[in-house]
């Protein structure tokens, strides 16, 4: 038996006890209808403890700045969203997607300020986003 929501609504991590008519009624659809069921619903959070540095740098030739983060809990992400901006508040543009817990962005200049921000994904669920971190690539000569 399987349960969707037709609500993108998601509630702190609960589990309740439905009936296939409650269930109906509160947007809930099945495809077979029966007795009652548990359904755990919960809310993708921030993922935590992120980081920016200045990666790998080959003088006068490339240079990449690494985020990394922590699992989102209680409700695991299933990837994570990489967005980057040239100035603080933004616009940030999507840059990239991890299934894991970090990302390596290659695609950055020398002696140039970026600042990432990072959201989880799971399904359609998107958590908000991290605050903005500040990274500064070096300069041509690695210094």
């Amino acid at each position: 038996m399987s349960w969707s929501r037709r609500s993108a609504a998601a509630a702190a991590a609960t589990a309740v006890l439905l009936t296939a008519a409650a269930a109906a009624r509160a947007g809930w659809s099945s495809s077979a209808t029966g007795g009652p069921l548990a359904v755990t619903s919960g809310v993708l959070n921030v993922p935590a403890n992120v980081v920016a540095v200045a990666g790998t740098c080959v003088a006068k030739v490339s240079v990449d700045t690494i985020v990394t983060w922590d699992p989102t809990a209680p409700v695991a992400a299933d990837g994570y969203e990489v967005l980057r901006s040239a100035a603080r508040r933004g616009p940030f543009t999507a840059i990239g997607t991890a299934a894991g817990t970090s990302y390596d962005d290659t695609d950055v200049a020398f002696n140039t300020t970026y600042y990432y921000e990072l959201e989880a994904t799971r399904g359609r669920w998107t958590s908000g986003v991290s605050t903005p971190l500040k990274v500064k690539t070096p300069k041509r000569t690695c210094a």
